[in-house]
């Protein structure tokens, strides 16, 4: 993200902030959308005396996040000829 320009800081919604711009800089809308129902999944679990995450939403969460990661190193490629 900051190839790209952005520069996150640590203060309320920023992990919001982040899934918006990641979602940007791939062109992919499911980044800012699944992501950002990750990670109300989480603050659930960490703030509001938690939820039960099933084994087959812990796949999904994985396989999302494997694509995500797939489609961030081929940006990198593409944009820089690297992986930095």
């Amino acid at each position: 993200m900051a190839c790209s320009g952005y520069k996150a800081s640590s203060r309320t919604g920023h992990h919001a902030k982040i899934l918006e711009k990641m979602s940007e800089i791939l062109g992919d809308k499911d980044v800012s959308l699944y992501g950002d129902k990750m990670r109300k999944a989480r603050n659930t679990e960490l703030y509001d005396g938690g939820m039960i995450i099933t084994k087959k939403q812990a796949e999904e969460y994985l396989s999302f996040t494997k694509k995500t990661y797939k489609a961030m190193q081929s940006f990198l490629k593409d944009s820089f000829g690297t992986l930095l």
